[in-house]
């Protein structure tokens, strides 16, 4: 290191110490001391105390992140001295009993806080318990959490302590209805749902000052679950009226505070820390600057030129400056709440002021590389603390935006499930941004360095808003068969300009990728589902018909159906018409019977497994979640032997799912190809097959399925068979509407798919047009999982042909949808709007299908915890990079999922973040137009 390198000294290893590392380590000798041995993503810690396993999703060991990626010197010990005068720090290292020194010419302090008010070390379950002096003090002496072991021990013995409350149905009482309250006890109601659940407040809320309709939210959610809520309660532990009034005249057998928080400042001099403040004071007072001053208010620390060389960032400050004389909402930098962004946003400007410092002491510069003056800049109260993303359970949440000093300010602008989903990515990201990962800090690094002042970040406000017409005579009709993925993008791009009716033989949405969680954990299946009519007709203004489509007829264009509630058939005809009608997943069956669609055709459901639900319900698919649920609970409290026959990503996600939720189950699954996940890269195929490993699921490759050989059952460990099989292999069609002239004569499942030409428009298999118009154009497409997926070149291998296979997976059925509505919408201008060039004098013409680049996109789970994701796939065996893997992928495809159905649900969120997904106005690669559809 050139010897002009100036030593900044970082006191603390968390978010905003990290944060300063990362931005100071390119041009400055960085030295990050941390009195523990690991990172703890403390907003998220509640979880693991009900989940363990969670725990290692929020930690990290910081030596090889701070030495190895950031480049960085990393001490694990504990400072017990800081010297602003000399600018040395006096510290007692961990594996010695001497102490040591280190000298600075900048020292950040981003030493945290404790969230315990009233113990004398503000001791808590939140954070670990890492001061020399504390330990001996504390509620749990015999664990050492600067060691991330004693951290896990901590967390399974309080897990182990709740668990046995919960065992014999014990009361709770949580003191304190902020974020950290409500999230706790909605976390014990969710994981432990025995227990009797009491929260309080003195405030007339939950949430504090945050804006009342989050509150109510909140409220409602706690209610609905049967928590028991008392606000404008002060708590008196000595006092019978308190616990009569609670409903607790006995006491709890169980109490947890969760209100306020502690300063844990115990090496800066008396002179530097605050008289008062929450927890008793002792806080570190710091100029506009984020410079450390005294008491006086005189800057502690600082050079002979008055410039600070000491700076107190995050929850160690004391979190505002104030104006003698004038209100809290009336001094220059007002309350700041101690969360992780805010000290993160003050680390920028602490980071900022060393660098103009540097340069204007050491280098004698006056200016900046742009001519701007240099100075030292002055702390804003930051934008983003006020967003709070408060959690009900693992399923729900609401996140609240615009929040400031102000009581009741902010918006609750994101709730329920997508919610929650953000909620884990934040977690998720943030954990990678912290421990160096390149996805977290692409995600995260404009959050703080935003380019552009953020003065100008006003808060904008979307309304959604729909205009009712009386529609035009001259609009075409357009039936779209199916209301599923494909079905309602077609919907959604159509519904402006047409005459839209939607067909669904059953009421309700169903996000089929992600159905497998919902028979482990039951009450997901909530997430993945919505019913059809109010979505397509309110929302969409649409029209929807809830009944199976009998007869399609390509001559007369006229659709005959099976309305749900009557007996005799009804004909409706159109001018357009999509086929979006999906497929089923049992190719053994003669009706393509699986756990992972629902039963839905009428002729089907006597011949089937469960004759006695009627899947067509939401209900009735409720109910089937639940009866299987029930049937491998039985079958874990017997350790019974499950097979699973096929490895793609169904089978894999699924063997992972059963493992995860029900542990005691023996698993083995097999495949007859070398490898899990068929043809996809053996990156990823390796790394699911590690993970099966180490959780011992049994596998088996290369093995072709033969129940009926005693050589099978012994070569697989199964003498006797498995207590249950699952087959998790294949497709089949249910194109029982289409005359037998359109389908293919092979293909998976025994064929029976819709064929279908460049255009999409259905074909014979004489490759003659099918339902065309007298000029040519096709008036009737088949898109997605419902057609042959690929158009043939005779003589040629399938990676010639002019669209080769396409998985049957939802990204490809709605990129076809696309181009079949652009078909529909140029025909439509042809035909009976005579034009021959759209609005920019391109010239119209009926487009072709390409293999789109999404369909090599297969994100893989491996329980809720894990996944890994492949993107650039295509025909060719072994194609593709497995380029995302671990927490962050899990959350992704949670991400995913949340916000896809949100999008099909005709959700503001969801629309925003998929459309120009399919809608893309240049294709730099992949087989679309340059320019878009």
């Amino acid at each position: 290191m050139p010897p002009q390198q100036r030593r900044v000294l970082i006191i603390g290893g968390s978010f905003a110490g990290l944060a300063a590392g990362r931005d100071l380590a390119s041009h400055y000798l960085v030295t990050i001391i941390d009195a523990k041995e690991f990172f703890e993503y403390t907003p998220g810690v509640l979880r693991a105390y009900v989940k363990p396993k969670h725990l290692d999703a929020l930690t990290f060991t910081l030596q090889p992140v701070i030495e190895t990626r950031m480049a960085c010197k990393y001490i694990w010990g504990e400072v017990k001295e800081l010297n602003g005068e000399q600018k040395t720090a006096t510290y007692k290292p961990m594996f010695q009993s001497d102490r040591e020194t280190i000298d600075f010419d900048f020292c950040i302090i981003a030493a945290g806080c404790n969230f315990g008010p009233f113990h004398k070390w503000g001791e808590s379950l939140w954070f670990p318990t890492i001061h020399e002096e504390a330990r001996p003090e504390g509620s749990w002496p015999h664990l050492d959490e600067r060691f991330l072991e004693g951290r896990r021990r901590h967390v399974l013995e309080e897990y182990n302590t709740i668990k046995a409350l919960n065992d014999k149905a014990a009361s709770i009482l949580v003191v304190g209805a902020g974020f950290i309250g409500v999230e706790w006890v909605t976390e014990l109601q969710h994981f432990f749902p025995k227990l009797k659940l009491t929260i309080i407040d003195f405030l007339p809320q939950p949430l504090g000052p945050l804006p009342k309709s989050a509150a109510t939210y909140c409220e409602n959610y706690m209610k609905k679950v049967g928590i028991k809520q008392f606000y404008n309660t002060k708590y008196d532990a000595k006092s019978p009226d308190f616990w009569n009034a609670i409903g607790l005249p006995s006491g709890p057998d169980k109490e947890y505070v969760c209100i306020g928080v502690k300063a844990s400042n115990y090496f800066m001099p008396k002179e530097t820390l605050s008289e008062k403040g929450p927890g008793g004071g002792g806080w570190i007072l710091m100029d506009m600057n984020l410079g450390v001053k005294t008491r006086e208010g005189k800057p502690w620390g600082a050079d002979d030129k008055g410039y600070p060389r000491i700076f107190a960032v995050g929850d160690c400050n004391y979190s505002c400056v104030e104006a003698p004389g004038k209100k809290p909402d009336e001094w220059p930098i007002p309350p700041i709440p101690k969360i992780s962004y805010p000290g993160e946003e003050m680390c920028i400007v602490a980071c900022k002021n060393i660098e103009h410092i540097d340069k204007m002491l050491f280098q004698n510069k006056t200016t900046d590389c742009c001519g701007g003056e240099l100075k030292v800049v002055d702390m804003h109260w930051p934008w983003g603390a006020g967003m709070f993303a408060t959690s009900l359970g693992p399923d729900d949440a609401c996140f609240v935006a615009g929040a400031n000093w102000e009581k009741n300010s902010g918006l609750c602008c994101v709730w329920g499930q997508v919610c929650a989903v953000q909620k884990e990515f934040i977690e998720a990201s943030k954990t990678d941004e912290c421990a160096y990962g390149f996805i977290g800090r692409c995600i995260w690094y404009f959050v703080h360095h935003t380019p552009v002042p953020q003065s100008l970040l006003a808060q904008v406000f979307l309304f959604e808003f729909s205009l009712v017409i009386d529609m035009p005579p001259q609009q075409r009709r357009v039936l779209l068969i199916g209301g599923s993925f494909a079905g309602l993008a077609a919907g959604r791009d159509l519904a402006s300009h047409y005459l839209v009716t939607i067909i669904d033989a059953k009421e309700f949405f169903e996000y089929t990728p992600g159905v497998l969680r919902a028979y482990v954990k039951p009450k997901h299946l909530d997430a993945l589902t919505f019913t059809l009519q109010p979505v397509i007709e309110t929302r969409m203004a649409c029209k929807y018909i809830w009944g199976e489509v009998k007869e399609l007829n390509g001559e007369q264009k006229t659709a005959t159906y099976k309305p749900m509630f009557q007996s005799d058939r009804e004909t409706i005809d159109f001018d357009f018409c999509i086929i979006a009608a999906g497929c089923n997943f049992g190719p053994f069956h003669k009706w393509g019977e699986s756990l992972w669609f629902p039963t839905i055709h009428e002729d089907a459901r006597p011949e089937g497994s469960w004759p006695h639900l009627d899947e067509r319900f939401l209900e009735g698919r409720r109910r089937h979640v639940l009866e299987e649920y029930n049937t491998i609970k039985a079958l874990n409290d017997k350790a019974a032997s499950i097979l699973v026959v096929g490895a793609g990503f169904i089978g894999v996600e699924w063997v992972t799912e059963l493992q995860h939720f029900f542990p005691k189950l023996k698993l083995t699954i097999i495949d007859f190809l070398p490898q899990p996940l068929g043809p996809l890269p053996k990156s990823a195929a390796t790394y699911c097959e590690n993970y099966m490993k180490k959780v011992g699921i049994k596998q088996f490759y290369n093995t072709k399925y033969d129940a009926k050989s005693p050589d099978f059952w012994n070569a697989i460990g199964l003498p006797s068979g498995p207590d249950k099989e699952y087959v998790c292999i294949g497709v089949k069609a249910s194109n029982y509407f289409m005359p037998k002239e359109t389908l293919s004569e092979k293909g998976p499942g025994g064929g029976g798919w819709i064929l279908m030409d460049m255009n999409l428009g259905v074909k014979t298999r004489e490759g003659k047009p099918w339902g065309a118009d007298d000029k040519g154009y096709p008036r009737i497409f088949a898109v997605g999982d419902c057609n042959y997926s690929c158009v043939e070149a005779p003589g040629k291998k399938p990676d010639e042909w002019p669209i080769p296979p396409i998985p049957k997976i939802s990204y490809p059925g709605e990129e076809m949808c696309i181009v079949a509505c652009k078909n529909i919408e140029h025909i439509d201008k042809m035909l009976f709007q005579n034009k021959t060039t759209d609005c920019c004098g391109g010239e119209l013409k009926v487009a072709d299908m390409h293999w789109p680049w999404g369909a090599g996109m297969f994100a893989t789970s491996l329980g809720p915890d894990d996944a890994c994701f492949v993107a650039g796939a295509n025909w060719e065996k072994n194609s593709g990079l497995c380029c995302v893997w671990g927490q962050v992928c899990a959350v992704q495809k949670e991400f995913i999922e949340a916000s896809k159905t949100d999008e099909c649900a005709y959700g503001f969120i969801g629309r925003c973040i998929w459309y120009f997904v399919h809608h893309t106005p240049v294709h730099l690669f992949g087989g679309g137009p340059r320019w878009g559809y």
